[in-house]
Order: structure tokens, then C-alpha cells, then sequence
């Protein structure tokens, strides 16, 4: 319990701290200024921003530290923000999301085998 806490904590960290690069990535990749009209915030890009650190943070940590019914867990995570993507209808948004979480999901599983490699090569010699 103390452990899920502790990468709770972490996730949640490292969303916060890379939201401003997300927002700069996204506003990159569409290619034009996010404006914030008249009631938005200072720096709209940052709510995309933080939707895309948190697929790619949520599915990579889900890809590593994830037990039995961890794609159970995963898409749970991840499924509000699709279904807020497609209620929305903002389609480039969700294209956008659905491949930072599969590099998220890639990144995590190149990152157990490598391990998975590393321990059977030890083992061997």
C-alpha cells in the first residue's frame, strides 16, 4: 500500500511539472497559438498540456508497475479523458492522446524487457 502511495505521488509529480512542455509540444504539433478568448485561462495550451502528460505518464507507470489487471486499471485511467475527447468532438485532440499513450505504453514495455534481458543475462552467467 505504502509503495502505490509513493507512485501516486510521484505520477501525480511528474504530470504537474511536464504539463508546461505537453502544452508547447501540442501547440508544435497543431501548428498555431492556443488563444484563451475573454474567461480562459492564461495559458490555455496547458490543459492539453496536461491531458497529454497524463496519458503518457498514466500508460507508461501502468506498463511497468502494473500487476494482474493492469490493463483493467489503465484503461480506467485513461478512459475519462478519451470519452471527454470524444464528447467534445475534438478529434485531433483525442488522435493526439491516443499516440502519446502509445508511446507512454511502448516506452513501458521496451523499458520491461530490457530488464526482463538484463535479468536473464545475468542468470546466465
Amino acid at each position: 500500500m505504502r509503495k502505490k502511495i509513493l507512485l501516486f505521488f510521484i505520477v501525480s509529480f511528474l504530470i504537474i511539472v511536464f504539463t508546461p512542455l505537453g502544452g508547447k509540444i501540442y501547440e508544435y504539433i497543431i501548428g498555431r497559438k492556443i488563444s484563451s478568448g475573454f474567461w480562459g485561462p492564461a495559458h490555455p495550451e496547458y490543459i492539453e498540456g496536461f491531458f497529454m502528460s497524463y496519458m503518457f505518464f498514466i500508460t507508461l507507470f501502468t506498463a511497468i508497475f502494473g500487476q494482474k489487471e493492469k490493463y483493467k486499471t489503465g484503461l480506467t485511467l485513461i478512459g475519462f479523458l478519451l470519452l471527454i475527447d470524444v464528447f467534445l468532438a475534438a478529434w485531433e485532440n483525442l488522435i493526439i492522446n491516443l499516440i502519446v499513450g502509445l508511446i507512454g505504453w511502448s516506452l513501458g514495455k521496451g523499458i520491461l524487457l530490457a530488464k526482463q534481458a538484463g535479468g536473464q543475462k545475468a542468470k546466465n552467467q
